[in-house]
């Protein structure tokens, strides 16, 4: 799509739009990363403790996304002027053995749909959520999609967004981002050393 990056973390890589911003949470440079990410985001007169807060927010994110298991975690917003509001989304991406959601914290739980993504079969599950927040109970919308190549492990991608009244178009980029997914086959298995040659 026009203007949208690609994103890798091998095995994985994924296409994001305009506006948003990754990281590599498998890696061992995590500290640096979100130094990188502050000088790419913020103003250079941006308040130092405003500047402090938001470093220490995504590093919580990226140990957090490291945690459990998540090999991308990623950032974006965009302004709504209709609304006058910033309209924010995230998203994990992680082997789905090691993903597990907490069902204590939804309030609604949505149908899961099958869909369709080139790297293999797909299902998205939504669900509504209450996350706490600086400024108390905050309601989000999280959509779970579940990418299960021919081969090879099950992906999960999980976005998160508190624009409940965007839920419409977000999905919609949501279902594109997701099926952008490229999953690396894996390697053949070793030869059995037991094995011997053999002849026709």
């Amino acid at each position: 799509m026009t203007g949208w990056s690609t994103w890798a973390a091998p095995p994985v890589s994924v296409d994001l739009p305009p506006g948003w911003t990754v990281l590599r949470t498998a890696d061992d440079d995590l500290d640096a990363q979100v130094t990188a990410l502050l000088l790419a985001q913020l103003p250079d007169d941006a308040a130092p403790q405003l500047r402090a807060e938001v470093a220490e927010q995504w590093r919580q994110v990226a140990r957090v996304s490291a945690a459990a298991g998540a090999v991308l975690a990623g950032f974006g917003a965009a302004a709504d002027p209709g609304a006058g509001q910033l309209v924010s989304a995230s998203v994990l991406v992680a082997p789905q053995r090691w993903y597990r959601s907490d069902p204590a914290e939804t309030e609604l739980q949505g149908p899961r749909d099958r869909l369709r993504s080139p790297a293999g079969a797909m299902e998205r599950a939504l669900r509504l959520v209450r996350a706490a927040s600086p400024l108390g109970s905050l309601a989000e919308v999280v959509a779970e999609y579940t990418v299960t190549p021919p081969t090879g492990d099950a992906w999960t991608l999980v976005f998160r967004t508190p624009a409940v009244r965007h839920l419409e178009e977000l999905v919609a980029v949501f279902d594109a981002v997701a099926a952008s997914l490229r999953v690396a086959a894996p390697p053949p298995p070793p030869p059995d050393e037991d094995d011997g040659p053999a002849f026709s």
